[in-house]
């Protein structure tokens, strides 16, 4: 086991973790116009790589079985033999259907058409599901075709006497996956919090109460501060840790 490599790894690894983290705090508390990073002490901010390792450990192992899924439906098709066809058939089917009587040839264009508009409907209902309806399997799909499209560019882009090379593009991928999950993921967990708010009750030391209710929607805390926000007057609540008492979760 080369442990300088495992070193150098982690040492690189970590910057890119809390860059991870910090994204998915600010979309998650920018959907109630919190600025999380004026909250946040230098000590949270370094700590900030512990969760998002458990949660790529997730992320990880859902986008290799998509991967994998989506490899073997490509080679599928390719045995199939409706991708990879030679240039000899290619050309037969062009003469052939330049050959075809103009209705044919008029039949061919509205099928080309009536293609690319399912096409266009397909993207639609896809953005649709993964930007405003919050479905998971859509944003999932997408990662995994970010990652192989990130992964192909970068390949393409290298020297020619590197173009083998996989660790180089994998890892930039694997990068931008990364930060685009965590972006998504901070704008889902702000859509869960307003659909499933934990119900918490602190007592602070003026011996006021602070319960969350319809009105009232418990965020998140930090090490110094809780957030609150009410839903229907778009004000939010920022209590410092200092003024409370006691806190219940129920």
């Amino acid at each position: 086991m080369d442990v300088k490599k495992i070193t150098d790894t982690f040492t690189l690894a970590v910057p890119v973790l809390v860059v991870c983290s910090c994204i998915r705090l600010i979309t998650y508390y920018h959907h109630w116009n919190i600025p999380i990073l004026e909250y946040l002490s230098a000590s949270e901010l370094v700590l900030l790589f512990i969760q998002p390792v458990l949660v790529i450990a997730a992320l990880a192992g859902i986008y290799l079985a998509f991967t994998l899924l989506f490899a073997a439906v490509m080679v599928a098709l390719v045995k199939l033999g409706l991708f990879g066809k030679d240039r000899k058939s290619k050309e037969a089917e062009d003469q052939a259907a330049a050959s075809q009587p103009a209705s044919m040839q008029t039949r061919s264009l509205y099928a080309r058409i009536w293609f690319i508009f399912s096409l266009g409907i397909l993207t639609v209902v896809f953005f649709k599901g993964i930007w405003f309806d919050f479905e998971v399997i859509p944003t999932v799909l997408f990662h995994v075709f970010l990652l192989l499209g990130t992964t192909t560019a970068v390949r393409s882009l290298l020297p020619s006497d590197d173009k083998d090379g996989r660790i180089k593009p994998l890892i930039t991928g694997t990068v931008v996956v990364l930060m685009s999950s965590s972006f998504f993921y901070g704008r889902y967990q702000a859509h869960d919090t307003e659909l499933h708010p934990t119900r918490v009750k602190l007592a602070l030391k003026d011996n006021a109460v602070i319960d969350t209710d319809s009105t009232r929607i418990y965020l998140g805390k930090t090490g110094g501060y809780y957030f609150f926000h009410n839903p229907k007057d778009k004000e939010t609540s920022i209590i410092p840790v200092g003024e409370v008492r006691a806190t219940y979760i129920k």
